[in-house]
């Protein structure tokens, strides 16, 4: 179990007070609460019998959950407790909110919110009078639960950050083909930061077949992959809906410097401008606590 704890101000602390949110997610658990004026964030590994002696353990607050495994946690004890469901998209719509105040930012008032979990999920949150509303506009099954799974296939890995790390050290470009390798260099029909784009990932796999391929390149072009789908995707949403701030969120993002530095390339590009506010993996828990 991983814990935080985050200094509030007295007017958000007051505004958060007496619930548990909480973050029943198909891999992770998170639960946010106040105490002493701070914030306390703890996350693990999603284990119903953890979950029940902490609520045990904590009975004098209110129980708000979201997120897909909460169902099972309500049946256990919203007939004993003051406990409620709260939607996970309007969970992570609240989330937002208090994520900015948290980071003592500017929220947007036109914005999509990208949540890169063990899938994929994307909002489009805008200010209507004095509320927020939000619309669920596409998602992908490409996540941190397609890379989990890829890699323990490929190399038996359990860890994400064990694996994101060796990623680092990779460079995708030994197996993936990108757009520089099929133009030559004298052709000018070619912008010169498109030529660094993949044409096709681990693309060189089929075409050179002397290559060496190393754990580190492989599992930086799986990080690749699934960040440039993903990049492709909300590009598209964006020009579509004329929406200029993106906000990213998700497990995925955690430590993971290589899906930052392909989104802000792709954004920067569209000039669309990329969030990647600090705590942002606590945006449904805070969302379930706010509600």
């Amino acid at each position: 179990m991983s814990e935080q704890i985050i200094n509030l101000t007295i007017t958000l602390a007051n505004t958060l007070k007496g619930k548990l949110g909480i973050d029943a997610g198909a891999s992770l658990t998170k639960i946010s609460y106040v105490k002493d004026d701070k914030l306390i964030f703890k996350s693990f590994l999603t284990n119903y019998n953890e979950i029940y002696k902490f609520l045990n353990e904590n009975q004098e607050f209110k129980i708000n959950l979201t997120g897909g495994k909460a169902f099972k946690i309500y049946k256990n004890f919203n007939k004993d407790k003051n406990c409620q469901l709260i939607n996970e998209f309007e969970a992570q719509c609240r989330g937002v909110e208090v994520l900015f105040e948290l980071n003592e930012k500017k929220m947007p008032l036109d914005m999509l919110f990208i949540s890169v979990g063990t899938g994929t999920s994307m909002l489009h949150i805008k200010s209507q009078e004095d509320r927020r509303i939000f619309e669920r506009i596409g998602g992908s099954a490409l996540g941190g639960g397609t890379f989990m799974g890829l890699i323990k296939l490929l190399y038996n890995l359990d860890d994400f950050d064990e694996a994101i790390n060796i990623a680092k050290k990779g460079n995708p470009y030994n197996v993936d083909l990108k757009v520089g390798d099929i133009y030559e260099e004298e052709d000018d029909r070619v912008d010169p930061l498109f030529r660094q784009f993949t044409a096709s990932s681990f693309g060189k796999v089929t075409l050179f077949n002397d290559i060496s391929y190393k754990k580190e390149d492989v599992i930086n072009s799986i990080v690749s992959i699934i960040t440039e789908n993903i990049a492709s995707q909300l590009i598209l949403y964006s020009q579509n809906r004329k929406v200029k701030n993106i906000i990213f969120s998700g497990g995925f993002l955690k430590n993971n410097s290589i899906f930052k530095r392909i989104i802000s390339i792709m954004c920067k590009m569209q000039k669309i401008k990329p969030y990647f506010l600090k705590y942002n993996d606590m945006v449904s828990a805070l969302g379930a606590l706010r509600s």
